[in-house]
């Protein structure tokens, strides 16, 4: 250890200067007043009006110098401490380690307390990231940071992740398992932002903003599912693929992008088995008007904020089987590609229950069939910090949300509007003790498609591509598709 002391500066009496200076006039007492009252009023007053006062994409900074709740309290959440303490909803005591890495291992006596202990310890370091990403989901943002979250709110609530969280929770069985993991998580957040409150230290960034975040609910769980989803599926390919048929014209674009790769190697090394057989499909040229009409829908999906639209390769995952690899055993490993973020979307824990002993990371009118049908419109209201409410109507067709209608009507079909039960589909995983157990859980998994591999202690490997698939009886399925039903 060093220590540093500081003592008091001694300065040196300057030398007389040969020269004297010429003296300036004195100014009068009574001005010079008067002038330093003007000054400490235009100070004080600019020192008020950024305290109380936000100023175009900034908020007011009043809050952050409260000397009991003020940013300096973000120093909190660096502090890791043996102590004991009382939360609400739990049935036993549960203990939380944390490796020097702040990895956390966290074992319950019970199934609930599990799950309430988790919600607690992710929302004592991500509260804040949690918050926002809820919001994102649910078209919230505006309602914190103003006007500049407007565009990615009316997008979220047209694509319908709100919706479909509604949806998951309500058709979610009171016995299925996932059912009292949902609630046992929210009641572990909503400890600790009642635990926050209480000791004024929520995050630094909820007192820079000047809000406090509301209780948690089992929706704003699956609204993060669906943030990921959307971030993991939800491409502008199809209107890309729609300018680059303009530009180069459909022969010329579909020779550059095949629908089928035409080496023998896709959709997979097919080793010693047996070529799928896969039916061609069949090409129909695009109509003129429907290419026109992705270039508004295009532009206005590349202004989003960055991490609403699916960019780049998928990720990648592989396991060894034990006859293989230098240690005897099956290997398995996977490498998620996701947008870089701070604090990472990842949080490294273990869970141990009497039911779990996991290891990881937590985190309109169209012509249909020949017939018409008739848009449902669903209503928001989306508050906006520093201006008037925007209410926002989003009409759904017999595909989806329809999302542009400049020009000409867009809707989208996306896999990830559809309720799929995703969390119960994981419970069922971390349960499971063989292969058939694996197979028989992933069955539930619909939105979105991943690669799930498997290994096990007795050599075991394998990987099963789960979710929806789309069929494509006729068409260009790179492209934006007619309506039609067909």
């Amino acid at each position: 250890m060093c220590g540093v002391t500081a003592e008091p500066a001694v300065a040196e009496r300057p030398a007389a200067p040969a020269i004297a200076p010429a003296r300036r006039p004195r100014r009068r007492p009574g001005a010079l007043r008067v002038l330093n009252l003007l000054g400490a009023v235009v100070v004080s007053a600019a020192v008020l009006y950024a305290a109380f006062f936000p100023a175009p994409g900034l908020p007011a900074l009043g809050p952050a110098f409260n000397p009991v709740t003020g940013g300096w309290t973000m120093a909190a959440d660096a502090q890791v401490t043996d102590r004991s303490f009382r939360l609400a909803g739990l049935e036993q005591p549960v203990r939380v380690l944390f490796e020097s890495d702040g990895t956390a291992h966290i074992t319950a006596r019970t199934d609930h307390d599990l799950f309430l202990a988790t919600g607690y310890v992710h929302a004592r370091f991500r509260l804040f990231q949690m918050d926002l990403m809820r919001r994102q989901g649910a078209g919230r943002l505006s309602e914190v940071v103003g006007k500049a979250a407007l565009d990615s709110d009316r997008f979220e609530l047209q694509l319908g992740l709100l919706k479909t969280a509604q949806l998951e929770w309500q058709q979610l069985p009171a016995s299925d398992p996932g059912h009292d993991v949902l609630l046992a998580y929210a009641q572990g957040v909503n400890d600790r932002i009642d635990e926050a409150r209480s000791t004024h230290t929520l995050d630094a960034m909820f007192s820079l903003l000047g809000y406090e975040p509301k209780p948690w609910t089992p929706v704003d769980s699956l609204l993060i599912k669906g943030d990921m989803t959307q971030t993991l599926n939800f491409t502008d390919t199809p209107l890309a693929m729609a300018l680059l048929t303009k530009s180069l014209g459909a022969d010329l674009a579909n020779e550059w992008f095949p629908t089928l790769p035409p080496n023998q190697q896709s959709p997979y090394d097919t080793g010693p088995y047996a070529r799928p057989a896969i039916a061609p499909i069949e090409q129909i040229p695009p109509p003129a008007e429907m290419l026109s009409g992705a270039q508004p829908l295009y532009d206005r999906m590349a202004a989003l904020p960055a991490g609403l639209i699916s960019r780049g390769g998928a990720s990648n995952n592989w396991a060894v089987a034990a006859g293989k690899s230098a240690s005897g055993g099956a290997l398995l490993a996977g490498d998620p590609h996701l947008h870089l973020t701070l604090p990472a979307i990842w949080f490294q824990l273990s869970m141990e229950s009497p039911g779990y002993h996991v290891a990881g990371v937590s985190i309109g009118m169209d012509f249909w069939k020949g017939d018409w049908k008739a848009y449902t419109t669903l209503s928001y209201d989306i508050p906006v910090l520093g201006g008037a409410t925007e209410h926002l109507k989003v009409r759904w067709s017999v595909h989806g949300p329809v999302i542009s209608q400049r020009g000409q009507t867009t809707s989208v079909y996306w896999t990830g509007n559809l309720p799929s039960q995703d969390l119960s589909v994981l419970l069922a995983i971390d349960r499971a003790s063989d292969w058939g157990d694996f197979t028989r859980a992933l069955r539930g998994w619909l939105s979105p498609t991943h690669n799930f591999v498997y290994a096990d202690d007795r050599g075991n490997i394998g990987l099963i591509s789960a979710g929806y698939y789309p069929q494509v009886a006729k068409g260009q399925p790179w492209l934006p598709m007619p309506g039609t039903g067909e």
